[in-house]
């Protein structure tokens, strides 16, 4: 059986604790769609977007 290094070990110790932390803290976000609003862990959203088309937005130097 090969011999890990001390670097080895290392990282392999913070690589565990780093995925234990991560299964352990994440938190399940429950999203769903009623027709008019996004409902977000069970409180109502209303998700407003828009965009600029940016050569309809300047005048033209014609």
């Amino acid at each position: 059986m090969a011999c890990l290094t001390f670097s080895t070990a290392i990282i392999a110790f913070f690589l565990v604790v780093l995925l234990v932390q991560l299964t352990t803290t994440s938190d399940a976000t429950k999203v769903s769609h009623d027709g008019r609003a996004i409902t977000i862990d069970g409180q109502r959203r209303l998700l407003i977007s828009g965009s600029i088309h940016y050569p309809r937005s300047t005048l033209s130097n014609n």
